[in-house]
């Protein structure tokens, strides 16, 4: 985010694209971590990304209020793309509107837009002239604390008299009442420590005339004031390294009292597993013999079984064949009841000789219209004759009027 912060700068972009669209500078951690407004947020890269890319020659307009997203984000992915600016910028990621991949787009189209205007990097140029020479420590040189006290309780009493009744607690932070502190001057063959408590005896700028109890009540009125709230983000990685480091020191302590408990549970069980294995070779040993006839009659029944079996299988073919000879022999039982009650039976031949005699009335019938016909047929042939018989008497010839 520096990084990002000082090309911008680079751009002024303060005092051209801030006034022109009408936001704000960006802050240190802006881009880093979700803002409590996530839309404004996203809406500042949005516009700054829009910015970026004009001032680098590509055309990209900035999104409306409408507008989707996803699409945004992709249509900021193509732009990258097509500007050869490095790295993995994921439409999910450009989403979001801050993280790695917002900061890689912002500070390669950052990068782009120094490049198009030709600005350069050079390289830093270190004068010699600032350089000083260290002098060198005695080691014999000894630190004498009492000097020190006795120089800020002297500095003390001196001041303490003169200022109290005239100034207040804020007095003692006037400008005219702060010296700046002199640098101590290293000699050869001198300490740093031994110059410091001479400088700190002839000089009077860290002891304030101030009374003590106004002094401790200003620092506890203004230290509430001073405390930063920071609000704590499950996704920030001092968060997680703090809790790695509780669980590691949780695991630490308890994993040296479970280690020994794993270690003596270890032992007890190996104890009773042997316990086990010498019970198990005494039972073997005493009950062998008895084992060696329960053998010999698993062997027997397992004979028995397969005879079983066998004889199983033979009853299970003897039933079938006798199921179908009784079926067989139901069949015949049957055909023999048929022919049998056929052969008692007399109602056939009383049907017979009841078609019998409606034969021969039928008979009767056709001989006694046969006898009609014939007698109606006899006069007709009698009635042409006699006229055939008047009429050859009288000369005169008929019509003939019968035919054979």
């Amino acid at each position: 985010m520096d990084g990002l912060l000082d090309r911008l700068r680079l751009l002024k972009y303060s005092t051209t694209f801030c006034p022109e669209k009408g936001l704000r500078p960006l802050t240190p951690g802006f881009f880093t971590l979700p803002q409590p407004n996530v839309n404004v947020q996203l809406h500042y890269f949005h516009v700054l990304f829009a910015w970026l890319a004009n001032q680098a020659g590509d055309a990209f307009s900035p999104p409306g209020e409408l507008d989707d997203p996803n699409q945004t984000a992709t249509n900021i992915a193509a732009v990258l793309k097509n500007a050869g600016v490095p790295g993995d910028f994921a439409v999910t990621k450009l989403r979001q509107g801050h993280g790695e991949a917002v900061l890689q787009a912002l500070t390669g189209m950052a990068d782009r837009v120094l490049k198009v205007r030709g600005y350069q990097f050079k390289k830093p140029v270190l004068s010699s002239e600032d350089t000083f020479e260290e002098a060198e420590a005695d080691d014999d040189a000894e630190v004498r604390i009492d000097d020190i006290e006795e120089a800020l309780a002297g500095d003390g009493d001196a001041g303490s008299d003169d200022d109290h009744d005239d100034h207040d607690v804020l007095g003692a932070f006037a400008p005219a009442m702060i010296r700046a502190p002199t640098r101590p001057v290293l000699r050869a063959g001198g300490s740093m420590v031994q110059t410091s408590v001479s400088g700190l005896r002839t000089s009077h700028a860290f002891v304030p005339p101030v009374d003590a109890a106004a002094w401790q009540a200003e620092l506890d009125r203004v230290t509430p004031l001073l405390k930063v709230q920071l609000t704590t983000d499950h996704k920030d990685w001092r968060m997680h390294l703090a809790h790695l480091q509780q669980y590691q020191g949780a695991i630490a302590a308890v994993a040296g009292p479970t280690r020994d408990q794993l270690a003596k549970l270890n032992k007890e069980i190996e104890q009773t597993l042997d316990k086990i294995e010498s019970r198990e070779k005494y039972i073997n040993a005493q009950f062998e013999t008895l084992v060696d006839e329960h053998r010999g009659v698993q062997q027997a029944l397992s004979g028995l079984k397969q005879k079983y079996n066998a004889s199983s299988e033979q009853i299970s073919k003897l039933s079938a064949e006798l199921a179908q000879v009784s079926e067989q022999l139901d069949t015949v039982k049957a055909q023999m009841d048929d022919l049998g009650s056929g052969m008692t039976d007399s109602k056939p031949l009383i049907n017979i000789k009841s078609a019998l005699q409606r034969l021969k009335a039928e008979i009767k019938q056709m001989d006694l219209r046969t006898g009609v016909l014939e007698h109606t047929l006899l006069n007709v042939r009698l009635k042409n004759k006699v006229t055939m018989v008047a009429g050859a008497t009288e000369g005169t010839a008929g019509p003939f009027l019968f035919a054979m």
